[in-house]
């Protein structure tokens, strides 16, 4: 959002003589006395943290936090932080404290502040991932999206500085040397998390298919990357008849995107396929009033390639990586599709439409397709697609299914690597006989039974033998209500940015999976 984002940075320092508006330590749950920089920083500010430690106010726990303002040194506060058993810690739990110590930065008013790298003197955790997680996690808790805030809440003025900078620090040269470039590669993935939340939340008009296109394009200048924005003619001319026939109840034009970075020399290419459905009305099969509102954020899929693209440029990975998104609203009117209408895909193939709210996989239909020109390693498609696959996970899962077990794994592998975890539904064929149709060659909706998988087995004929993964994240894209959250701490807002990181992980360590059976 608008406003100069916290930088997070790594060097090498000594936290005892640093002057600094709040120093961070840690400790884990159960420790009788400090030890490492902890133990320094206690006796630099005079022994006021082992004495919160004698009287028993501060156990260690996890996400548990205690400051004091020091009578010497050079911080003005010294935060001590609970990262709870020693046994138990993951880089998972550091980015969730390194979420709370920067959002209790901010509230303090500091305008910067020293962190000791969490966890790695007694968990034996590697500088490099915990700075990863660290800076991941501070700017991923630090989001607010407040675009829509009224002039006057913009005008109030607040009186305490802005946090500015976060620094972790440590007294090693190779320590630090680690975690500098650690905190580099977690900034530019939380980078684009972000950038995938804003995409997710706009609503009314900056939501229009033609914006997005825009928003592409100016991505490619941006960063160096290559843009393909395709208008409803040039869809036309390419016969994308799932993108054509959703768009026709908006007055506003689809548009087809395409973001490609392509480095010289790169010997596999993985496309990414998102699904933009800009609002989701359900159509003439409309949805019911409450919670339609949450309907903006349908197009969570497409804004996360996006974004995984700008990261993978960033970071220079080694691979093509394109991301394909149609974008389009999805509306009832006198020109909508109907329940009942065959629509002829950009493959050839026909959809029977028996529910015009199951308007994702139509779109995805040419999309998938179109991701073949590129005779790709491996598909990866991500859509909030079926709110079947709530029901069938919880909010703090991503379903997964698809041909190709390998690629499968290696997603699981990623996801549970930066905790935004996936599990594997059924895929039998089976499933596939309940999306024949009797009219058309495939119908867009089966019902309610196995909606999910149905849903997938669906998307599967338009894949042809490319190794694909279709990743659900409607149980995990955005918070709804008093619902459990996914990631709370550091996804603090309604979009959650998932399929990000989890996209990032996996193309960092790629291996290209066999191709899928025909």
């Amino acid at each position: 959002m608008p406003g100069k984002p916290v930088e997070v940075v790594a060097q090498q320092g000594d936290l005892t003589t640093v002057t600094s508006d709040l120093v961070v330590v840690d400790a884990f749950e159960g420790v009788e006395s400090f030890g490492g920089v902890t133990k320094a920083v206690d006796e630099a500010s005079g022994g006021a943290l082992s004495r919160i430690l004698a009287a028993g106010d501060f156990k260690g726990k996890f996400k548990e936090s205690v400051m004091v303002h020091p009578a010497q040194g050079g911080a003005k506060r010294v935060l001590l932080a609970g990262l709870g058993p020693v046994d138990k810690l993951t880089l998972d739990k550091v980015r969730r404290v390194s979420a709370v110590v920067a959002r209790r930065a901010r509230d303090l008013g500091a305008r910067e502040a020293h962190v000791a790298l969490l966890g790695v003197g007694g968990a034996g955790l590697a500088p490099r991932d915990v700075a990863e997680a660290m800076a991941e996690g501070a700017l991923l808790g630090l989001y607010k999206f407040d675009a829509y805030k009224g002039v006057k809440k913009q005008e109030k003025t607040d009186e305490r500085p802005q946090l500015a900078r976060i620094v972790l620090l440590d007294k090693r040269a190779t320590s630090a040397r680690q975690a500098a470039e650690g905190a580099q590669v977690g900034s530019v993935i939380a980078q684009a998390t972000n950038q995938c939340r804003d995409w997710a939340q706009w609503s009314g008009d900056d939501a229009a298919p033609s914006l997005y296109g825009d928003r592409v394009v100016a991505l490619a200048r941006e960063h160096g990357l290559k843009a393909t924005v395709l208008d409803k003619r040039e869809m036309e001319g390419l016969g994308m008849g799932g993108v054509l026939a959703v768009a026709r109840g908006s007055v506003r034009e689809p548009r087809f995107c395409v973001l490609d970075h392509h480095p010289r020399g790169a010997k596999h290419t993985v496309v990414l396929v998102g699904k933009g459905i800009t609002f989701d009305s359900g159509g003439i099969s409309i949805k019911p009033a409450e919670g339609m509102e949450n309907m903006r954020m349908d197009k969570s899929g497409a804004s996360a390639v996006m974004a995984a693209v700008v990261a993978a440029k960033r970071l220079k990975l080694p691979l093509r990586v394109v991301a394909l998104a149609p974008f389009t609203d999805n509306l009832p009117s006198g020109s909508a599709y109907k329940p009942g209408d065959v629509v002829t895909t950009m493959s050839g193939k026909t959809i029977e439409v028996v529910n015009t709210d199951a308007e994702g996989r139509v779109i995805l239909s040419d999309a998938l397709h179109y991701a073949g020109r590129y005779d790709p390693a491996a598909i990866v498609e991500l859509s909030t697609l079926t709110g079947g696959c709530i029901v069938a996970v919880g909010h703090h899962a991503i379903a997964g299914m698809g041909n190709s077990e390998p690629l499968l794994d290696a997603l699981r592998e990623a996801g549970s690597a930066v905790h935004e975890r996936i599990w594997p539904l059924p895929f039998f064929d089976e499933y596939g006989e309940m999306v024949k149709s009797q009219v058309a060659d495939v119908k867009n909706s089966a019902g309610r039974i196995a909606s999910s998988v149905t849903a997938g087995k669906f998307l599967e004929h338009f894949v042809g033998d490319h190794p694909w993964v279709h990743l659900d994240i409607a149980s995990t894209a955005y918070h709804e209500g008093a619902t459990p959250r996914f990631n709370e701490e550091y996804c603090p807002e309604k979009s959650t940015g998932v399929g990000v990181r989890l996209l990032v992980r996996w193309m960092r360590d790629f291996k290209a999976p066999k191709k899928a059976k025909a």
